[in-house]
């Protein structure tokens, strides 16, 4: 069994253990945060609670850390420092605070700018230097800052000075941080501007507040962190050395097992990483684990001894479900003939497996499966959804090209649909054509920065499958990464 505490070294070598959630409790605040930031334990509910559990105590660390956060980390924690601090409303954590808005002044995260203004008035002084260190251009979320003091009851002339100048320099956004601000001393300033631009709806706005506006404070907002965080998530695989995810996939607690063995699905990896992997889908004690290794085995190898494997795994029903899953999936690239397309058949038939045997169907690009991905495009079960909308991809399904176009509006599948359409749409597999679909996706599904990333390795793999060299991707940009 591939149990037990084998020690593990850090990408620069060092020996360190893996923090399981289990030991989360023994260590030091500092370092959960630098395994967490170099992708050893996920950001999730249970790394959250493991620190903002210890209260005021964990203030200092977090602040230190955030402070003195090594450049060469490769995961960012700013954000989420500044969501702890935020749910632990301790009076320390106002200068990180303070030193993040000065290092990114015009890149204010919700959160900081929601705790911030909590400070009320030791916020003031703070706030006003940092103004006064930035040129006009960058100090509009600062100014927009200072303004929020006021629903917290605060009032101060250097602040309505600030907000006055912001008016001069920026009508528009002057007016909204005067009405934020809620100080009717704004009130001539403001009506003697809409005098001179009677129809600015800005100005009459901002004027409507400070005569409407209640002195009260706001009362702080309920919020709880717990939200913002899932569960349970599994490490940073991408960011993590091989011998890192080797180590987890030996030592690690079951579900990280799993996730480390499928990070090497379909990617370059060591004579090494091969025989672990081929051990643990042999040998691991988990059924789960076995599935997702058999899957990274049959990405990474065509020997024929693992294709008995594969088959004998996927077709024996007293192999547990998931292992044969697993096995099915890695089964599928490798020309299983009738035995495959039986045993897929098979699985798909038990509504447990059926998500990994429709996955399984699209990786073996078999187009004869493509009924079983119409049928299933509209299912109640996302992840069955996900993987007819994929075979839909993969297998270019072009009758139901329209119908993938229908779920860009879905969010729990528009990445789904996007990067599906991309391999099915229309279009030669030519590098002209290709980049003409990209554009035509692009206008039509008003991509992000990250799905356009995603559409062009969808085309990418659609060159790849013709046989042809990458249009957007090239090995050039992989070597020179």
């Amino acid at each position: 069994m591939l149990r037990g505490n084998a020690p593990m070294r850090a990408a620069d070598g060092r020996p360190t253990n893996m923090l399981s959630p289990n030991s989360y409790a023994a260590a030091t605040v500092t370092e959960l945060l630098r395994e967490a930031a170099h992708g050893r334990i996920g950001i999730d509910q249970r790394w959250v609670r493991a620190i903002v559990g210890r209260g005021g105590e964990a203030v200092p660390e977090l602040v230190r850390y955030g402070l003195e956060a090594p450049a060469d980390a490769p995961v960012d924690l700013e954000d989420d420092i500044i969501a702890m601090l935020r749910h632990l409303r301790d009076p320390r954590s106002l200068d990180y605070f303070v030193e993040v808005i000065r290092r990114h002044p015009d890149e204010l995260s919700d959160d900081l700018n929601l705790a911030v203004p909590e400070f009320q008035e030791r916020a003031v002084e703070p706030l006003l230097k940092v103004y006064g260190e930035l040129e006009e251009d960058m100090a509009g979320e600062v100014a927009f800052l200072l303004a929020a003091l006021g629903s917290r009851g605060v009032r101060d002339a250097r602040i309505l000075q600030v907000l006055l100048d912001r008016l001069e320099y920026d009508m528009r956004e002057g007016a909204l941080c005067l009405g934020l601000y809620g100080d009717p001393a704004a009130l001539p300033a403001l009506e003697k501007l809409l005098a001179e631009e009677p129809e600015d709806g800005d100005l009459q706005f901002a004027i409507r507040e400070l005569k409407d506006s209640d002195p009260a404070p706001v009362p702080e907002e309920e919020w709880e962190i717990w939200s913002a965080y899932p569960e349970v998530r599994s490490p940073d695989f991408s960011v993590m050395s091989e011998p890192e995810r080797l180590a987890l996939l030996k030592s690690g607690p079951e579900e990280d097992r799993a996730a480390a063995a499928y990070s090497f699905f379909n990617e370059a990896a060591s004579e090494e990483a091969f025989a672990t992997l081929l051990e643990a889908a042999r040998e691991d004690e988990s059924p789960r684990v076995r599935g997702r290794a058999w899957e990274a085995v049959g990405s990474l190898t065509d020997q024929l001894v693992i294709d008995g494997e594969l088959a004998s795994r996927a077709k024996d029903p007293q192999v547990p479900l998931e292992e044969r899953l697993g096995a099915l999936v890695g089964w599928a690239s490798r020309d299983g003939g009738k035995d495959f397309d039986r045993t897929a058949k098979e699985l798909y038939q038990i509504p447990e497996g059926r998500a990994k045997a429709l996955e399984a169907m699209w990786r073996s690009l078999d187009r004869s499966y493509a009924d079983y991905f119409i049928r299933h495009l509209e299912d109640p079960d996302s992840e069955v959804q996900r993987m007819a909308i994929r075979g839909v991809g993969y297998c270019q399904v072009r009758g139901e090209v329209n119908h993938l176009k229908e779920f860009f509006e879905d969010e729990d599948v528009r990445e789904d649909a996007l990067f599906a359409y991309a391999m099915a749409a229309p279009a030669d597999p030519t590098p002209s054509r290709m980049r003409a679909l990209f554009n035509k996706i692009d206008a039509e599904a008003s991509l992000s920065d990250d799905e356009r990333e995603l559409v062009a390795l969808a085309l990418d793999e659609r060159m790849l499958l013709a046989g042809k060299e990458r249009v957007f991707f090239t090995d050039d940009d992989e070597e020179s990464e």
